[in-house]
């Protein structure tokens, strides 16, 4: 078997958030993020290292970074 493109596990997966405090943008990982309950969604909170302000981001929100891993959205270049 030949892999193509690697993905990144799960647990090693990178988010990206703003603080809309101090408008810095952060980049973590889901263990380095308090998980919360709240009603019927998961919500992670963050702590702004800038201000301290705290950042909620629900699940469904999380934005992963890019990878410069996948070839479909690079253009073909023959050899």
């Amino acid at each position: 078997m030949k892999v193509i493109s690697q993905g990144t596990p799960p647990e090693l997966q990178t988010y990206t958030a703003a603080c809309g405090k101090c408008h810095s943008v952060l980049e973590f990982q889901k263990n380095e993020a308090q998980v919360k309950s709240d009603r019927n969604e998961t919500m992670y909170v963050l702590s702004c290292p800038v201000c301290r302000n705290e950042i909620w981001i629900a699940s469904q929100a999380l934005k992963p970074v890019m990878q410069g891993t996948d070839f479909r959205d690079q253009p073909f270049q023959p050899k």
